[in-house]
Formats: structure tokens, sequence, C-alpha cells
């Protein structure tokens, strides 16, 4: 079974990569004022944090069945699903209109990347999933045709029809689908009339205000939690925070979980390098999409966006200046 919904749940969970600060030490009366939701969301743990209200409980257990209606769209992990069901007959009819959805913002943010962010990168993933069933000598030319499945302008993207341009292809959302279904949340929680809300389900989003009437606070850690090193970021009401970093390593031939789309084998700049954004797809694209672009490239990128910052460490954890998008250096 592909298992690479999960990866960047291990960099969330394992790396303690986004850790939720939602209450000041002081904040008793906000804790009884709020009603947590804890479940799972696409492999790993997941909280919706919202006031507490006579109808929360009830929104709440209503949440939860649409994440779990998007999951069986999304998630690689059940047979059913439209993405399971496209990788293994190449081609699908009539995807529903949140697959169609998200499909057309997953190629958007391939161009902005210049193909750093690939959906197509699945089969990839799977030859370094099987990676210690070959010889070492002949792995760099499987690897190298691997790489001619990977293009996401050879994934056909119509709204009556889905299909692959060549054979062998698959896609993953990874880095997208989490966000997506965040951000699917949160306007549930608005068409309900709720505000001062945080959720997380891998991606991080704000609706409004702390019940305490001040920014949501989200500590970002390294990636090895033994250095205990981290940082605050204060989400404005609507924005989101996506991180991504490369821990350890996910394969038998030592490569981190973070694959290059490219056949350019580029090295890995940063250790790690979060997103703040006006919403959760937005950020989950752009945090896997610029792993491994330059900040210049990253500069250029971001030019064309709305209120995007990027903060970033460098291979040793030392933390790169913050790159901000022309319209929130305006704001300041």
């Amino acid at each position: 079974m592909r298992s690479p919904l999960n990866r960047r749940r291990f960099l969330q969970i394992a790396a303690t990569a986004s850790l939720v600060s939602a209450l000041p030490v002081s904040g008793l009366r906000a804790a009884a004022d709020l009603h947590r939701w804890h479940g799972r969301a696409l492999g790993g743990e997941a909280e919706i944090i919202l006031p507490r209200r006579p109808d929360s409980e009830k929104l709440a257990l209503k949440l939860a069945n649409e994440i779990k209606r998007l999951e069986k769209i999304f998630s690689l992990y059940d047979s059913r699903s439209e993405i399971s069901r496209l990788n293994r007959a190449a081609e699908i009819a009539n995807p529903s209109p949140e697959f169609y959805e998200l499909l057309e913002q997953a190629r958007y943010f391939s161009r902005l990347t210049d193909g750093s962010f690939d959906i197509t990168v699945q089969p990839l993933w799977d030859l370094h999933m099987q990676a210690d069933r070959f010889p070492r000598s002949s792995f760099p030319r499987l690897e190298q045709s691997v790489h001619e499945l990977v293009d996401y302008q050879k994934l056909n993207l119509q709204k009556h029809r889905v299909s692959f341009a060549q054979k062998g292809m698959a896609i993953t959302l990874n880095g997208i689908a989490q966000g997506y279904i965040t951000d699917k949340i949160t306007r549930m929680l608005v068409a309900e009339g709720y505000d001062n809300c945080l959720v997380n389900l891998g991606e991080i989003r704000a609706l409004g205000q702390h019940p305490d009437q001040r920014d949501w606070s989200i500590r970002v850690a390294a990636p090895d939690p033994a250095t205990q090193k981290l940082f605050s970021l204060s989400l404005r009401p609507g924005e989101a925070v996506a991180t991504s970093a490369s821990l350890g390593t996910a394969f038998h031939d030592g490569t981190t979980h973070l694959l290059d789309p490219t056949a350019a084998k580029r090295a890995l700049p940063y250790l790690t390098l979060t997103v703040v954004a006006p919403d959760a797809t937005t950020a989950d694209a752009l945090s896997t999409g610029f792993s491994f672009l330059s900040q210049a490239e990253i500069e250029t990128a971001i030019s064309s966006l709305d209120n995007i910052t990027v903060h970033a460490t460098d291979r040793g954890g030392k933390p790169l200046p913050p790159l901000i998008s022309a319209s929130l250096k305006e704001q300041m």
C-alpha cells in the first residue's frame, strides 16, 4: 500500500514542525469557553478549536464527517478513492468538483514554481520506497527512467475526464490536500456563523482571533526536537501556515522524504521552510514547492502573490531573513 500522504504527517508530528500554542498561561477562562475536537485526517492527528456554544459538539461531528468525505476523494490509503482509481486505471471519468478543483490548483502551483511542486512525483516516491530491491549500481538508471514519468504537463485535466498522457504515471496530493481540506473546513465554520476558531489538519488556519482577543500564536520547532529551538508566529485572521523540513532519511537509500520532481538532482538548501499565506492550500503547496528553490527564485515567485511570508533556516539551522511579498510590505 502506498503511503505518501503520511510523509508530511511524519514531518509535523515527529519533527514537531507545527505546534499550536492556543492558550495563554492565564487563559483558564478562555479554556472553558473553547470546544476542542480531536481526530485524524489523512493519516495524522488533527484538531479543531472553536468557541463553545450549544451546537458546537454537533458541529464538530459535522466537520469530522466532511473530513471523512474528502478523504474518500484524496486518500491513497483508500483503494476506492478517486485518486487511487486514477492511479490504477490512468483515467477517471466525471471527477468530483473537489477533485477537479484541487488538480487545477496543483497545476497552478506547478507553473508558479517551475515544476518544483509537482503532484506527478508519485512514481519517484514508489521507486525510492523499493530501493532496497535493486542493485545500487542500477538504481541511477532506474531513477532516470522514472523521472520521465514525472511531469505535471502530462496530466490531462478536463471537467469530464482526468487522465495520464503516459503509462506508469501516478499522482500524490500529499503536498496540497491537507491545506485544501483545512480551507474547506474553515469555510464550513464561516457558513455556520462561527469565528475565532483554529483548524489544524496538518496545516493550520486561523479564523478570526483567539477568544482572548489576540492573534493565534503558532510555534515552529527545529527539525531535531532535542535542540528545542522554537520561534513563534502570530496568525492574523484568515491566515494559514505550513512547514516543510528535511529531517533524516525516509528511504533505504538514504534519501529524505522531500524528492526533487525535476531531474536536476538539486540539493535541499533549507533545514526548514515555513510559509504563511492567506489560505492553507497556498501555504501547503508553497512550503513543498519552495523547498528546492533559491531565495531569489522564491522572491520571484511570491512577487506575483498577495500577503505571503516565507521563513527558512539554512542547513545549519540558522534563520534566514524572511521573504515578504510586495503586497505585504506595503502594509508595513
